[in-house]
């Protein structure tokens, strides 16, 4: 029971020695590891890699920006507080601390912090002056010119320099995974150059050694030798002393939590519009919290390849594509169709898929059917005629037809004199359509060959012959079918053959037969009776 007692008062006493010391939580949110602000936009599929650093525990953060040196900070000059040597890069934006022309030695002091929990960190931002007899930016030339960092947990009555010597600064302030540095002095470079990274604004980071973990313990950066009191300036900003605590770090995306991890694996929104990824740091012992928050834009741009349409077997659709802010439209013609309209003709139903891009790269996809509509089934049929005679053109497959006479109708009766092909138009119920032409064929009457008109004697007969065709019918009675006859009228009588040709194509002609009477004999004597042996004259006559 001693023992549990001793435990729960030991956490209580640490829990309120920490909860007095480490009041403070930072974290900062990234993308690719690079602190981000504003709205990253990104594309529908595409994902993002959070990052974030940050800490609880800090004791001190001085960025000297209302031009004092802090509340039981010391110097021993008159500080400038300006930034009086370029370059001015990140940090050293507004004021800074610098040492300018003074009397030497120079030096910054704190007060007393608390480092016995130990494992605590100090970090600044300096710069040597870089220009050679600059007022206030003259650079430190000499080895024995440059700055130290110190510390003393006796109040200041004895001062240790951190371990290590012109270790590198921790890289240009403002670029990515920068090494943290260390030591306790940096040495300036020999002669007229002042290059290196000691002469810009740069980023140091130094571990507080284990013999400097006391209740109280202060820090100082020092110049001790300087060729007078108008060389050898330098200037520091952004000093920060941190020691851990029980830092607990959570996500919470789009309201919901997330991983417990700094650095979690790789988001895909699945959604268009506005995500907020939220990365929080908590003291779980103080308290204290920072949050920082991404807002990543999901870009989900539309394309729209415009509605369904069909088409009569053989036309052509135009497809036209369209998207707000949208460029790069690409169809899946063969080949290919570049921009935002197409034509296409295609023998069957087809999709046709396009793509187009925003001015980020995002991709739209959609798709049109090209429907196809079947011609109608036409068909014709043809009449062939003897001249004269009319034409019967029919023809079928469709809703509708119009001829080339202007007739509407499925079936036409013409009258040519000649062969003529007649076009028709057919329409299908889907309004397709196609056209065709018939024919009417228009054969010629035979050409009938016959005798000529006769004349006979009463009682004798004469042969009719005709022909141009295959089939004869004569007016005789009977009629007689053969291509000659023998006719012996006892008058004038008018003989009509009818000719059927091959193309059963018919014609009559006529042919006239003339019947001269007998003549009446008559014999005249000239006596009756006569002498024996005498004439007498006969004549005839009639």
């Amino acid at each position: 029971m001693n023992k549990l007692k001793i435990l729960v008062i030991t956490i209580f006493l640490w829990f309120t020695w920490v909860n007095k010391s480490f009041s403070q939580c930072t974290v900062v949110a990234m993308i690719d590891t690079i602190p981000w602000n504003g709205v990253k936009n990104i594309c529908l599929g595409d994902s993002v890699d959070l990052n974030s650093q940050g800490t609880c525990g800090f004791l001190m953060n001085n960025n000297f920006n209302n031009s004092t040196l802090g509340n039981g900070w010391s110097t021993n000059v008159t500080a400038l507080w300006s930034n009086p040597c370029p370059p001015t890069n990140l940090p050293a934006q507004g004021v800074v601390l610098w040492f300018g022309s003074n009397a030497y030695p120079r030096q910054l002091i704190t007060v007393g912090y608390d480092m016995s929990l130990g494992g605590c960190t100090i970090d600044w931002d300096m710069k040597y002056g870089a220009n050679q007899n600059s007022t206030n930016c003259e650079s430190p030339d000499l080895p024995t010119e440059g700055v130290h960092l110190q510390w003393s947990i006796n109040n200041g009555v004895t001062w240790t320099q951190f371990p290590g010597v012109d270790q590198a600064p921790s890289g240009v302030y403002g670029t990515a995974g920068y090494i943290n540095g260390s030591g306790g002095y940096w040495t300036p470079v020999s002669g007229n150059a002042a290059t290196g990274p000691y002469y810009q604004w740069n980023h140091y980071r130094n571990n507080v050694p284990a013999a400097a973990s006391s209740p109280n313990t202060k820090f100082r950066w020092y110049q001790d030798i300087a060729s007078g009191n108008t060389f050898d300036h330098w200037g520091i900003d952004n000093v920060q002393i941190v020691c851990p605590a029980f830092a607990y770090v959570e996500w919470t995306y789009d309201g919901m939590p997330g991983p417990t991890v700094y650095n979690p694996p790789p988001v895909k929104p699945t959604t268009p519009g506005m995500h907020y990824y939220i990365v929080t740091v908590i003291d779980l012992l103080s308290g204290a919290s920072a949050s920082d928050t991404i807002i990543v834009n999901v870009l989900a741009p539309t394309v729209d390849a415009g509605a369904d349409t069909s088409i009569c077997l053989g036309d052509t659709a135009t497809l036209v594509a369209s998207g707000a802010g949208l460029s790069n439209y690409v169809w899946s013609t063969n080949p290919v169709t570049n921009g935002s309209v197409a034509k296409v003709s295609p023998n069957t139903d087809t999709y046709y898929y396009v793509q187009a891009q925003n001015s980020l790269g995002c991709k739209a996809k959609d798709s049109v059917k090209v429907s196809i509509l079947p011609l109608p089934q036409l068909s014709v049929i043809n009449d062939t005629v003897c001249i004269g005679n009319a034409a019967t053109l029919q023809a079928s497959g469709g809703a509708s037809y119009l001829w080339s006479t202007g007739s509407t109708d499925s079936v036409i009766t013409v009258n040519p004199t000649t062969t003529t092909q007649y076009k028709v138009i057919v329409a299908s119920t889907g309004g397709c359509k196609d056209s065709a032409f018939a024919t009417a064929v228009i054969n010629p009457l035979p050409t009938i060959t016959l005798s000529n008109d006769a004349t006979i004697c009463m009682g004798d007969s004469t042969t009719l012959t005709a022909g141009g065709g295959v089939q004869y019918l004569w007016s005789t009675n009977p009629p007689q079918t053969t291509p000659s006859i023998t006719v012996n009228p006892t008058s004038f009588t008018t003989y009509t053959v009818a000719v059927t040709d091959a193309n059963n194509c018919f014609d009559s002609k006529s042919v006239n037969v003339s019947v001269i009477p007998l003549p009446i004999p008559m014999i005249t004597l000239a006596a009756d009776t006569i002498c024996k042996g005498a004439t007498t004259t006969l004549s005839a006559s009639g």
